[in-house]
């Protein structure tokens, strides 16, 4: 897992209310995708950010996969993420998505970094 470990090194990271979240360029997504594909870990959804004179700003815009959808086809996630990316690209502006993941798989995911 330490393709995941090197993701999360490139990742730009975001402060919120004491903790830290971890976001991607669009450029990056495929290969955080190709990752998580690996390890069978499905995507829940994502927020998505963007510069504003150098800065972060939340766009309040998300997108999510219902839990029945999830379980049932984690490729799905996959699919519709990278959709939702593509087609956000459109807009006007710098943007970078916070990738939704389970805790328990980002635990998993995180921990065998360290190993």
């Amino acid at each position: 897992m330490k393709e995941f470990g090197k993701l999360i090194d490139h990742a730009i990271k975001i402060g919120l209310n004491g903790g830290i979240e971890y976001a991607w360029t669009a450029e990056q997504v495929p290969e955080l995708i190709e990752v998580l594909r690996t390890y069978n870990v499905p995507i829940l959804g994502g927020d998505v950010y963007k510069y504003v004179d150098n800065k972060l700003e939340h766009t309040f815009d998300t997108w999510y996969l219902p839990l029945n959808d999830i379980s049932n086809n984690i490729e799905k996630t996959f699919l519709y993420t990278s959709e939702y990316i593509k087609n956000y690209e459109n807009n006007d502006g710098q943007f970078v998505y916070v990738i939704i993941i389970h805790n328990i798989d980002w635990k998993l995911l995180r921990g065998a970094t360290e190993v």
